[in-house]
């Protein structure tokens, strides 16, 4: 079986926004949510620290985006309930938020963090660190937190090496697939050859772990993925190559209670009802 061919995702980069200094950084009356637009576009603007109507058309868009999606979304909370966000997670939140202007997954996603801390029974689950680690994900690590997070639902891997011999005696193993599995597939990726890189991504952000000694107990939910057609073929082409010194170690993947957090604070699961 070939090798998918690797795709990378071009990453947007603009620039001419980030200030070194916020000056007379204004906090928004939260009166003015739900009743008129322009929060985070006036926070935006004075968080960049220049006339809004100076940046691009494209960014002026994204924000006027922002603003429709995040007043829609407030307005669900209860009156009562409603409270302004803290400044210290609005102004991380819209501050990464730039860095997402071509994708609407991801900006989603950060607006569902802004309407988490404007909700009084639920702010104190939003974590300051949650914008940051949005920022270092991909659109198909997002879908894969969605599939991750999917209540009673395993998510087993096998990890595949070969024996290595001298003289007939096993002295050690070469690892040839960390990952091998259904995720990506199920998760929707659009590349899903590179799973490897988002667990490895996923895992350095302490998102997602990977127990070193712990696997399902139950054998068929790894009788599952190893009798999937898609499986069984790579495992019938490292046959031919390796013979009998290849061996096959379950694994398994759950979320931190931080990617726990995380997935909550921002909705995760709202991602699916987008249709992606």
């Amino acid at each position: 079986m070939n090798d998918f061919e690797t795709d990378k995702k071009a990453t947007l980069v603009i620039s001419e926004l980030a200030k070194e200094g916020y000056g007379d950084l204004a906090k928004p009356s939260f009166k003015e949510v739900g009743t008129g637009a322009g929060y985070i576009a006036r926070f935006a603007a004075n968080l960049i620290g220049r006339p809004f109507e100076h940046l691009s058309k494209r960014l002026e868009h994204f924000w006027d985006q922002a603003d429709r999606e995040y007043l829609k979304k407030v307005d669900s909370i209860p009156e009562n309930e409603r409270i302004e966000p803290s400044l210290d997670v609005s102004l991380k939140t819209i501050q990464a938020m730039q860095s997402r202007i071509a994708n609407d997954d991801l900006r989603s996603l950060f607006i569902n963090l802004l309407v988490s801390a404007s909700d009084s029974r639920v702010k104190d689950g939003v974590m300051p660190s949650y914008p940051s680690l949005l920022t270092d994900l991909t659109s198909d690590e997002a879908k894969l937190l969605v599939r991750l997070s999917e209540p009673n639902r395993p998510n087993p891997f096998l990890v595949v090496s070969r024996e290595v011999k001298v003289n007939e005696k096993v002295t050690g193993e070469i690892v040839l697939i960390k990952h091998l599995s259904k995720l990506a597939f199920e998760a929707g990726c659009s590349y899903p050859n590179n799973i490897g890189q988002y667990i490895d991504n996923l895992a350095r952000l302490n998102i997602i772990e990977i127990p070193t000694l712990s696997s399902y107990s139950n054998e068929k939910i790894y009788d599952d993925l190893e009798s999937d057609p898609v499986i069984q073929v790579v495992k019938t082409e490292l046959k031919k190559q390796y013979g009998t010194q290849i061996k096959y170690n379950r694994k398994m993947i759950r979320l931190t209670n931080l990617g726990e957090g995380l997935c909550k604070a921002c909705k995760i699961d709202q991602l699916n009802s987008r249709g992606n």
